[in-house]
This record gives structure tokens, C-alpha cells and sequence, in this order.
């Protein structure tokens, strides 16, 4: 999956290295990286889950990307999505 936002300042601007991503998953997994922001703060990723669910159960993930505007102010934005087996 692709995941891609942008990350708004207005006044001082994005810190372009600032991006870091986390995964916590709801089998009790989790992963985290980084990413770079492009110039106007748009920013784009692939991810690669597993899925798998045992039937009757769902599974979720929930996804936080974070960054800072080159004054040091952090933002956060949040996704959750939900797989049934």
C-alpha cells in the first residue's frame, strides 16, 4: 500500500528531514521508519503488511506519519483501517 499526505506550514515551512512513520498493529506488531518530504511537504511511502487473519477475528493497523516545520513544531495525522477474516 501507498500511503501520501502533505505536511503544511505556512510561515516557517517543513522540515524536510523531520518524517517518521509508525505501524502498531492489533496482533501485537509494530514497525517504524522514517521519511523525506518533498519541498512543499508532500511525501509518499510503500508499505507491505501481512494481512493475514484468522476467520471470524479482525486485525487492525493504525498508522501515525509525523514531522516538524522548521521552527521545531511537531504534527502528527492518523489512519486506522480494519481487516476481518
Amino acid at each position: 500500500m501507498t500511503i501520501a499526505g502533505t505536511l503544511a506550514d505556512a510561515l516557517s515551512g517543513p522540515d524536510l528531514s523531520s518524517g517518521a512513520y509508525t505501524v502498531q498493529d492489533s496482533a501485537g506488531g509494530s514497525l517504524t521508519g522514517t521519511l523525506a518530504f518533498t519541498a512543499t511537504g508532500a511525501y509518499a511511502f510503500k508499505l507491505s503488511l501481512s494481512t493475514q487473519t484468522p476467520a471470524g477475528t479482525t486485525r487492525t493497523f493504525r498508522i501515525t506519519v509525523s514531522g516538524k516545520d522548521k521552527q521545531g513544531n511537531t504534527g502528527s495525522a492518523v489512519t486506522t483501517f480494519t481487516v476481518s477474516g
